[in-house]
């Protein structure tokens, strides 16, 4: 089926780009007001000479699309009057500029110039964006200059992460912004109007600013051209060469001695970490020249860019690691945070209590003080890789008790080349090789031991786009497009000669590991240790479009397709030689389930009693998704001052395959298992499918056929000044970023689960042998339902629905002067079928969690001798389990399940003054509210429950930014005058800046431990009813920003009744 869609497409006569480049039209008229016919008009680039003829329509309009972004002049020439040209028309990415013409009769040889730029009104379309100039790109403080982060001075743009300095090499940093309230993954980032992206939607190629001509960033987009995005389009466009040689160097230089020390330096007494940072390049265009030979003025012309990073990177880190008196078992003077006494009780006397059916107790150790003899040899070993506290910690925890700071190198190499060739007036050509490269060695040795050993990182990016525009006639044009993007991440950690047995795993255990590394280790409150192991993830995104665009006398019609085919080549070993997390759980009592106020992580660790553990053997995998689009747009002209923007746009987003059929094809929910006839007392259905076996297609999911996406846009001119504008239409999301790496194959990639307690209380395997049976071997997809079988499984829903938004606006623009903008908008936005966090399907209700104490109870296992691994391989199993929907595994995950939705208002506002005179500057405020149901749940039976403030709500958002050339040097109004030395010296001398205010995000608040006893989701606590908002500076609550005795732990089996997010307190 996927066969015969490419083939309708290659053959499909009118296909579709994503235009990053703009348009001038208008409309010929003579002095009494009759239209113009056939006049012809020419539109002149005034830096490459290129120029493009058209005519004018019977009703004297006239379109020229397909201009690279630049300064222009336009002529209109008629026989019987004067010649008309207005110079100086500077177009930038995506503008429709209006130049209408009224033409003087008189001789052609007589000419009447006009010089300047129209006003900034957007006179032709409904959309709301921004154009980030060369001049704002070049000129304004980047700390990292990596050049999509400019985007950010547009209204509606809000950062979703809080990184300060970010380089073109932090690609995952680049691409975290919300649009308009949408997901940073919906967003569609090009490089000109070719997809520049990774699979996992992140940004695979950041061009240096000074190769960038312009960037154009749309908010609301209603052109039926632009697609696969719910979110909004950030297009940029690298220069092209001139007539005129030109070039620039430049070298920006960071040292500690020239910045100020970091606040957890500071908070801890602590000196500037070392700083060298060194961002140096150099760009180069003109004509393509050889003397005598080829001669490519206003033909053929070249430009190319190459940059470089060299950095020593500093980190500093501050966190708690085991005091010597808790690696020595004493834990006589712990505290919690509100100075109680914690008590550590001995989890291997858990018994039954016989007050309470189902109940557990246990003894304390006496004094607070674990003996050796109890401690697991495989902890102690792990706990020499710890370094002592170097800091007194803070509060009655001692929190913060470990400070580290180090710097590793850093280097960054990328280059970009373009060439640009006019065969004719009518046809033009241009290519572009891009390529980056970033070796790292890792910076978090943290102890200097083997639990911290650096990792060594290859980031490198691959690129190429071609394009190519041929004017058939007048009035018809055609684009072919086509571009490649290859992205990969290379991790390897060091030492490769590093073997389990040292810190004491059992030898048999070493033998089947497929990479050994340090395992993980998380200690709940407490430094993490050790590494995942290996991994290389290479994506290729293959873009073929080609569109064709009618010009009539009042529409301005296109049409076409594009095609878009993603790769994704994987191979991470995972946690290859075991991930393990320890919490205060195993330690708590006398009654482990309700006594909270007692047990410690530490504690826990010591004695090898983990709350969770799992070794990986991951397979390596080849993914391939296609997408095709098709659209038509008509732009509209119906009166001198009314234009309507008309589109439809239809989508199909075809479904992963593995190039072995290496992957799941869902769940078979209702099908009776083989196992139901152990369990004839049990309803025991499902199981997992796969792709390409018993009849099954080779699909992840089913293909997604009706994407149909209405766009509609209007601008009516009100005055000559003020603009009414407004918008509406649907969004189609991609949904590559979903679904992929190692979890799409379960049977072919397998985590074999540590048993850490067959009733959540009581202690199993250890961490000196976590896996006493051995590890489960990959058995691909020849068990059928039988697979994994006692284990937790995970798959992708088959009619996985695709992420959409409604996106709507209404503006009004006034100029009141020439080159200054003023624009109020409302924007708003409905997510919906977002992609949420994991769903278990095998939760518990709330009626089941009544049962308390009984659903710990242990009871006969029907399935034992049929399961040969993990809790269910026992003669015995709770309550609780047998009770599940799916009893016969231990989880059933349907991944990042796309049932999330989300509502955005606000009102957007900006003053802009277009680069005049020395000056430019842009004020954007966004006032919003963003309102979802997405992140980790709690009762999955509730998803009402979930909604909320959105984790990337931010609702306040001033940024101001400008550039001024100071008056002062040769040719301006002070120090005009001098030799030849103080002219030097004081010319060229500019400020610039961009200053940005925000408040901050919201805040989440969960239970360390869960003891809703729930088999899956989470747990939050219980709001006393109070607000946790506290008053006074930020700098004086830092150690207690807002008042957690308003959040109290629920009693056990409930699930607490805390909003997913603070309704009323936001971070700082």
């Amino acid at each position: 089926m996927q066969g015969r869609l490419i083939a309708l497409w290659l053959c499909a006569a009118a296909l579709y780009a994503q235009e990053f480049r703009g348009t001038i039209l208008g409309r010929v008229t003579d002095a009494s007001g009759g239209v113009v016919a056939n006049s012809t008009v020419v539109v002149t680039n005034q830096d490459t000479g290129t120029v493009v003829k058209t005519v004018t329509s019977e009703a004297g309009t006239y379109t020229v699309p397909f201009l690279i972004p630049g300064t222009y002049t336009v002529a209109v020439q008629l026989p019987g009057f004067r010649t008309f040209e207005r110079q100086g028309i500077m177009v930038r990415v995506q503008d429709r500029i209006e130049v209408d013409v009224v033409l003087e009769p008189g001789q052609l040889t007589e000419t009447v110039v006009v010089r300047g730029t129209p006003p900034l009104l957007e006179t032709a379309t409904g959309s709301v964006g921004q154009v980030v100039t060369q001049t704002s790109l070049v000129n304004l403080p980047m700390a990292g200059r990596a050049v999509y982060l400019m985007a950010r001075i547009a209204p509606g743009m809000v950062p979703t992460d809080t990184r300060l300095f970010t380089r073109p090499f932090d690609n995952g940093a680049v691409s975290n912004v919300s649009m308009g309230g949408s997901r940073a993954s919906s967003n569609n980032i090009l490089l000109d109007g070719i997809a520049n992206m990774n699979v996992t939607s992140q940004v695979a190629f950041v061009p240096s600013p000074d190769a960038v001509q312009e960037m154009k960033v749309q908010i609301n987009t209603y052109d039926a051209e632009f697609g696969r995005a719910a979110g909004g389009v950030i297009n940029a466009t690298i220069k092209s060469g001139t007539n005129q040689f030109h070039g620039s160097m430049y070298e920006f230089w960071r040292n500690e001695k020239l910045e100020a020390n970091s606040f957890i330096n500071n908070s801890v007494n602590e000196g500037k970490p070392r700083q060298r940072y060194n961002q140096f390049g150099a760009t180069a265009g003109g004509p393509f020249y050889i003397p005598k030979v080829y001669d490519g003025r206003n033909r053929t012309f070249v430009f190319g860019s190459w940059e470089s990073i060299r950095q020593s990177d500093p980190t500093s880190m501050l966190t708690t690691v085991p005091t010597a008196e808790q690696r020595a078992g004493d834990f006589s003077g712990i505290r919690n945070a509100q100075g109680q006494a914690l008590p550590i009780y001995d989890p291997f006397t858990t018994r039954s209590n016989p007050a309470v059916s189902g109940g557990f107790l246990r003894d304390p150790f006496p004094g607070n003080r674990i003996p050796r003899s109890s401690m697991d040899p495989v902890a102690l070993k792990i706990m020499e890789h710890y370094a002592l506290p170097n800091k007194p910690g803070g509060g009655p925890t001692g929190v913060d008790n470990f400070f580290w700071s180090g710097a590793s190198p850093d280097n960054y190499d990328a280059f970009v080349v373009r060439t640009d060739h006019n065969f004719t007036s009518l046809q033009r050509l241009f290519v572009r090789l891009s390529a980056s490269r970033r070796p790292r060695l890792g910076d978090d040795d943290v102890f200097g031991t083997l639990a911290t050993q650096s990792r060594f990182l290859n980031r490198l990016s691959r690129g190429a786009a071609l394009d190519y525009i041929n004017s058939l006639s007048p009035r018809l044009l055609l684009n072919i497009r086509y571009g490649v993007s290859r992205f990969g991440n290379v991790t390897e950690y060091r030492p490769r000669d590093f073997r389990l047995s040292s810190l004491g795993f059992p030898r048999a255990l070493e033998s089947q590991v497929v990479r050994q590394s340090f395992p993980v280790i998380s200690i709940s409150g407490y430094a993490g240790v050790g590494r995942t192991g290996d991994a290389e993830d290479f994506s290729d995104v293959h873009t073929l479009q080609v569109n064709t665009t009618r010009i009539g006398s009042r529409h301005a019609l296109k049409t076409g397709f594009e095609a878009r085919v993603y790769r994704d080549v994987g191979n991470s070993v995972g946690n290859a030689s075991g991930t393990f997390s320890f919490n205060e759980a195993r330690t708590r009592g006398p009654d482990p389930v309700r006594n909270l106020v007692s047990g410690h992580s530490v504690a826990s660790f010591l004695l090898g009693t983990a709350n969770s553990g799992s070794i990986d053997r991951n397979v390596a995998t080849a993914f391939q998704n296609i997408f095709i689009g098709g659209f038509i747009q008509d732009d509209f002209r119906a009166t001198s001052k009314l234009t309507l923007n008309l589109g439809f746009r239809w989508e199909y987003e075809g479904p992963r395959t593995e190039r072995y059929n290496q992957m799941t094809r869902g769940f078979a929910y209702n099908t009776p298992h083989p196992l139901q006839a152990k369990a004839p007392n049990l309803r025991v259905n499902g199981g997992l499918l796969f792709a390409g076996v018993d009849g099954q297609p080779r699909g992840q999911t089913e293909a997604a056929w009706k994407n149909f996406s209405p766009r509609v846009g209007i601008a009516h001119q009100l005055h000559s000044k003020l603009v009414l504008r407004a918008g509406y239409g649907i969004f189609f999301s991609g949904t590559t970023n979903a679904g992929r790496g190692t979890g799409a194959s379960p049977g072919f990639s397998v985590a074999t689960p540590m048993v850490t307690s067959l009733d959540g209380v009581t202690p199993a395997d250890r961490l000196s042998n976590p896996f006493p049976n051995g590890l489960l071997a990959p058995i691909g997809a020849k068990d059928g339902l039988m697979t994994l079988v006692g284990q937790g499984v995970q798959f992708t829903e088959v009619k996985r629905p695709v992420t959409y938004s409604q996106q709507y606006s209404l503006s009004i623009q006034w100029a009141p002067a020439p080159n200054m903008l003023i624009d109020a908008t409302y924007s708003g936005n409905r997510g919906i079928n977002l992609q949420n966090s994991n769903l278990n399907i095998n939760q518990l209700t709330t009626e089941q969690l009544r049962l308390q104490d009984g659903l710990l109870a242990r009871v006969n296992n029907p399935f034992f001798g049929s399961i040969a691994s993990g809790s269910l391989a026992t003669a015995t199993t709770t309550v609780a389990q047998l009770i599940r929907p799916y009893p016969h595994f231990t989880g059933v995950t349907v991944r990042e399940f796309t049932d999330g939705s989300s509502t955005y208002h606000a009102l957007l506002f900006k003053v802009e003054r277009r680069f005049s005179q020395g000056f430019t500057l842009l004020g954007s405020y966004t006032n919003s509210k963003l309102l979802d149901d997405v992140g980790n749940r709690q009762d999955n039976y509730n998803r009402a429950a979930e909604r909320g403030l959105s984790s990337i709500h931010t609702p306040q958002r001033l940024v101001v930014s400008g550039v001024w050339e100071v008056p002062v040097g040769p040719g301006r109004r002070w120090f005009s005058r001098g030799n030849a030395f103080s002219r030097k010296v004081t010319e060229g001398w500019q400020i610039n800046w961009v200053g940005t205010m925000q408040t901050g995000r919201t805040l989440s608040v969960t239970s360390s431990v869960n003891t809703t006893q729930s088999q899956g989701g989470g747990q939050r606590p219980n709001s006393t009813g109070v607000s946790a908002k506290l008053e006074g500076p930020v700098q004086q609550r830092l150690n207690r920003y807002f008042d957690t005795s308003q959040f109290v732990n629920p009693p056990a089996y409930q699930f607490g009744n805390l909003s997913r997010t603070l309704p009323d307190v936001l971070g700082p």
